[in-house]
């Protein structure tokens, strides 16, 4: 599939696909230790653990 673009659309292709897993691979990392953490923060309810 790659192969019918030109390389320079090729390489945004690819920026962005590289931008987009680094997102998601940062927010499955993170969220699972933050959210037990935020908890035991005073004032922290379910509401703004969610919005962090």
């Amino acid at each position: 599939m790659l192969k019918d673009f030109t390389p320079q659309e090729r390489k945004v292709v690819l920026s962005i696909t590289f931008a987009v897993m680094v997102r998601m691979l940062g927010l499955f990392l993170l969220l699972p230790v933050l959210s037990p953490y935020l908890k035991t923060l005073e004032g922290a309810t379910p509401q703004l653990i969610g919005l962090a």
